[in-house]
C-alpha cells in the first residue's frame, strides 16, 4: 500500500465479556494495539460493536482508545444503550464517535411512515457523532450519500422524536444485529 502507518486500527465486533477478557489478557490484542500506537505504526485505536452496549461501554470507559464505531439510528434510540450511554461516555473521554447501521441494511426503510434513507441518515447525523458510515452498492447511491453529506441539514428534536416513536413498537425486532434483546 505504500504506507508506513495506519490511520485507525479497530478492534472489531467486540460482543461479550469473554471477548473483553481475551482482548485485555496480558497476551491479548489490546497490548499489541497499544504497542503499535506507541511505535507510530498506528495513529489511532478504535473499537467496534453492535451486539451489547454494556460491552462497548466497558471498552470506552476502560481502554485507551481514540474512536468507537456503533449503531446510530431511531431504532437504537428506541431500544437504548448505544446512543444514550456509550456515546456520552465516549464524548466524556474525548473519544471520536462513528455511527453505523443507520439504514439497518435497508430494513428500516418504510417511506409510508416517513422512514426513507435521507431521513434516517439525517437522524444519525443529528446525533453526537463525528461521522456516519453508510454502505452503498451503486454509483447513484454514492452520489445520493454525497449530496446528503454536503447539505448538512440536521433533524430537530421533534423530527427525531417522531422517528423514534414510529419505530418503537418494532425496535426490538429491527435491532436484529444485537441477537436477543
Amino acid at each position: 500500500m505504500g504506507r508506513d502507518h495506519l490511520g485507525l486500527w479497530q478492534i472489531h465486533d467486540v460482543r461479550d465479556t469473554a471477548d473483553i477478557r481475551e482482548i485485555e489478557d496480558r497476551r491479548g490484542a489490546l497490548g499489541a494495539f497499544y504497542e503499535a500506537r506507541e511505535t507510530g505504526t498506528v495513529r489511532g485505536i478504535g473499537v467496534t460493536g453492535h451486539f451489547d452496549p454494556a460491552v462497548l461501554l466497558h471498552a470506552v470507559t476502560h481502554w485507551d482508545i481514540d474512536s468507537v464505531l456503533l449503531p446510530v439510528s431511531p431504532v437504537e434510540a428506541a431500544v437504548g444503550g448505544f446512543c444514550d450511554k456509550v456515546i456520552p461516555a465516549a464524548r466524556e473521554r474525548g473519544i471520536g464517535v462513528i455511527g453505523m447501521k443507520s439504514l439497518g441494511a435497508g430494513n428500516y426503510i418504510h417511506p409510508e411512515s416517513g422512514l426513507n434513507p435521507e431521513t434516517l441518515i439525517r437522524f444519525a447525523l443529528s446525533q453526537d457523532v463525528d461521522l456516519v458510515i453508510v454502505g452503498c452498492s451503486t454509483p447513484d447511491e454514492a452520489r445520493f450519500l454525497a449530496r446528503i453529506g454536503q447539505d448538512h441539514r440536521m433533524l430537530d428534536e421533534e423530527e427525531q422524536s417522531r422517528l423514534v416513536e414510529t419505530v418503537r413498537p418494532y425496535a426490538d425486532r429491527l435491532a436484529y444485529y444485537r441477537g436477543t434483546i
